[in-house]
């Protein structure tokens, strides 16, 4: 292993090679149940996830030719990115037919503008991975709740498929940034941890705005389900950005010495 390669990249490359094997087949022949549009995991209130939280996240394939330039030195994380953002294409898809299945608009699904992906990237890799796993604690949250809810077997599926990859989309961004920023002085990385308070607080808001019908119709109000996510942030924000640098290196040796321990993946 090179000097310069994470320590993690091997795993979390079989970890992604070894994700499409996992998926199970989902029956989308089989009859979609009728429902009241009150009714929970309905058409009118599932649009909202399947539209505006899944599809146009960041992560395009231009993040992984950035990641290439960024990093040759470590393939294994290149070619985890690239699987990683593979997945997210899939997400898309399987949400479009989501879509198709409860009828509420058309497949396709349209992402960010050019100019807002652009304006993403500026800041650097470090940034955009950020974003990625602020989208991706958001999207967990929500698709929580919305597979104990759902009736439909086919859509329930489907929300288990992404949500189970998401959280190792989470597990992953969230390692690596701890990896970036224990590089990091102490006033930096206290910078980076207030920005990252604002970005997730700016996220939930437009979250809950954007899906409060939906939180409604799996019986959590807009409150109860902004401060979940925000405890939820909070662990989470501990474990890549915590104030006392010997918890940081703990968090590191940790990830070092259990290697395949996949325990962390139910907390999220």
């Amino acid at each position: 292993m090179a000097a310069s390669e994470w320590s993690r990249s091997r795993y979390w490359l079989c970890h992604f090679l070894n994700s499409r094997h996992e998926r199970g087949r989902i029956d989308w022949s089989s009859p979609a149940p009728t429902a009241p549009p009150e009714a929970p995991g309905d058409s009118q209130s599932i649009r909202h996830l399947a539209g505006d939280i899944l599809a146009g996240c960041v992560g395009t394939a231009a993040l992984a030719v950035r990641v290439a330039q960024r990093y040759p030195e470590d393939p294994a994380f290149v070619q985890s990115v690239r699987l990683m953002v593979k997945e997210r294409m899939y997400h898309a898809n399987l949400m479009g037919r989501v879509r198709e299945r409860l009828q509420t608009g058309s497949r396709s699904t349209t992402g960010p503008r050019g100019w807002v992906a652009s304006m993403a990237a500026l800041p650097g890799v470090r940034f955009e991975l950020s974003l990625l796993l602020l989208a991706d604690l958001l999207d967990t949250a929500v698709l929580r709740r919305v597979e104990t809810t759902v009736g439909d077997p086919a859509v329930r599926q489907a929300v288990q498929t992404v949500l189970r990859e998401r959280r190792g989309h989470a597990l992953f961004n969230a390692e690596r940034l701890t990896l970036e920023l224990a590089e990091l002085n102490f006033v930096r990385r206290n910078l980076r941890r207030l920005r990252l308070r604002m970005m997730f607080a700016t996220g939930l808001a437009w979250t809950v705005a954007r899906s409060g019908r939906l939180l409604g119709a799996c019986g959590v109000g807009r409150r109860a389900f902004a401060a979940e996510a925000w405890r939820g942030f909070s662990d989470v924000l501990e474990r890549i950005v915590p104030y006392r640098r010997d918890a940081l290196l703990s968090a590191l040796m940790s990830q070092r010495e259990h290697p395949y321990d996949k325990s962390a993946d139910t907390g999220w």
